[in-house]
């Protein structure tokens, strides 16, 4: 008998839990707490800040010359924008299967997000779709690198050479993957990245942007701290912020609190992508013995793959036509933890609604422009309704928990015409 039905579960132990606290991470938040300094905003210490030097870590690890962090990815994507001078009436394709930020984004700067179809074996954004997509308005591509894996970017860096577009790779999901041994967010223009807690390096909230335009690093660096750009050698006590105010900006600064944590963090994190590396491969191995049900696959030319989350595609026709949402709620019984869905697309998320602010009433054109009009994005909305995922730190677990994965699968499969 199923759990959800009253039988016994495949598991009751626990499970790997998130966030993640190193022995690193408990030290440097005490050396930001015993420093009397918390944010970047506040005097100097004489030595450079947490923020700044977390700023050079992250910017060698994804190997670009500069990385401005940011209060939220979120606030990472809108000063992108601003600093490639993307604003009102300018169009941006997004793909129509992400979280609601990346459009939410674009419409924070007046642009009106452009949403495609995706790749239906990749989950991200399609490149035919883009090229269809493309208009006289079109000044950006956001390609997304979701759940597990990278948008086509051979494919969409040829788009938007030949048509003359800005890249901002979204990366908030892909914190060290890689794309023919170069990193996600050193190939477009821009790459942003959110912290936030669910994320493999996460300080709660906090977000990143990276570059090799050194034009684009300074407007990114006044763009998140009202104006101002992080200058060397200031006195103890004195303001290490200067008041340049060539673009007015906003204050979207990372403490110092967060700029330890995800210092830390970052020395663990290949260590943990290559454990998750590991049970993800064995957990193909098992699910694709389980007629039915197929783990998400991979480009050829992602030479490195990290998981945000692990995301598995069920044939309902296997589990007795049942919808995927009772699907999901039965193997949450097994396991003991939340299976997900994937995020709604955007012509089905209620999260998208601009035109619930009184702001984005530019004129009647631009409401109009921003309505999804009965749009469908069939591969999209093919994969919310037939996939099922689980968070990252799963993966961080021992080979007892892949299989009990595996025997969640192959139970809930078993008496799938007992589920209501």
């Amino acid at each position: 008998m199923l759990a959800i039905n009253g039988g016994e579960p495949i598991w009751k132990s626990r499970w790997p839990s998130w966030p993640f606290m190193s022995d690193y991470a408990k030290q440097a938040l005490e050396e930001v707490y015993d420093s009397g300094r918390w944010a970047i905003s506040g005097p100097s210490l004489g030595v450079p800040s947490k923020e700044f030097l977390f700023s050079l870590a992250f910017a060698e690890y994804c190997q670009t010359r500069y990385c401005v962090p940011t209060s939220h990815g979120s606030s990472a994507l809108l000063i992108a924008l601003e600093a490639l001078g993307i604003g009102a009436g300018d169009e941006v394709i997004i793909p129509a299967l992400t979280w609601v930020a990346t459009g939410s984004a674009v419409t924070n700067v007046n642009a009106i997000p452009v949403f495609v179809d995706i790749d239906p074996a990749t989950l991200c954004i399609s490149p035919d779709a883009i090229d269809a997509a493309c208009t006289s308005r079109t000044t950006a591509i956001i390609p997304v690198h979701l759940y597990s894996g990278m948008a086509d970017m051979d494919e969409v860096l040829r788009i938007a050479s030949s048509k003359n577009l800005a890249v901002i790779e979204d990366c908030a999901q892909a914190h060290g993957a890689q794309w023919m041994g170069r990193p996600a967010g050193s190939l477009g223009n821009i790459g942003v990245f959110s912290m936030q807690e669910t994320k493999v390096l996460t300080s709660g909230e906090g977000g990143a942007a990276i570059t090799n335009d050194k034009d684009l690093y300074w407007k990114l660096e006044q763009l998140r701290a009202d104006g101002r750009i992080r200058v060397d050698g200031v006195l103890r006590g004195m303001m290490d912020l200067a008041e340049v105010g060539k673009i007015q900006g906003s204050n979207y600064c990372l403490s110092e609190f967060q700029a330890a944590l995800l210092s830390a963090n970052l020395k663990v994190l290949d260590e943990q992508h290559q454990q998750r590396s590991k049970n993800s491969g064995l957990l193909d191995k098992l699910l694709k013995t389980i007629e039915g049900v197929t783990p998400i696959s991979c480009d050829t030319r992602f030479s490195k793959r990290v998981f945000y989350r692990y995301v598995i595609r069920v044939d309902r026709r296997a589990f007795s036509n049942q919808k995927i949402d009772v699907i999901k709620k039965a193997l949450s019984a097994e396991l003991g933890f939340d299976i997900l869905l994937l995020h709604k697309p955007f012509n089905k998320n209620p999260l998208y609604s601009p035109l619930s602010k009184k702001r984005f009433n530019i004129s009647q054109e631009h409401t109009s422009r921003l309505k999804i009009l009965d749009s469908k994005y069939i591969n999209a909305e093919s994969a919310y309704e037939t996939c099922v995922s689980f968070p990252h730190q799963i993966l961080l677990g021992n080979e007892d928990h892949m299989n009990a994965i595996f025997s969640a699968f192959q139970k809930v499969k078993r008496y799938a015409a007992t589920m209501q």
